[in-house]
């Protein structure tokens, strides 16, 4: 994954935030998704191997307040 993904993601969005992020990997991406958010986005994600317990930066980078909503999907290996 490239450096600076979630800086970039703004910089095509016309300088704007976006409402929603689909994530398969949210602790390794979660600081570049915070980085292309707006308050009040939505992050739905359905994996998390790399960093087994992602820590939420709640009063950085104004994530106290910014009323996100976080989805979370686990499916097992079999699909169910």
């Amino acid at each position: 994954m490239k450096a600076n993904w979630g800086d970039k993601v703004q910089e095509v969005n016309g300088g704007e935030k976006v409402d929603r992020v689909i994530d398969v990997e949210f602790g390794f991406n979660l600081p570049e998704v915070l980085k292309c958010i707006r308050t009040s986005g939505v992050i739905a994600t359905y994996g998390n191997t790399q960093i087994k317990e992602p820590k939420l930066p709640f009063f950085q980078n104004d994530v106290y307040g910014s009323n996100y909503t976080y989805d979370y999907s686990l499916r097992n290996a079999r699909g169910s």
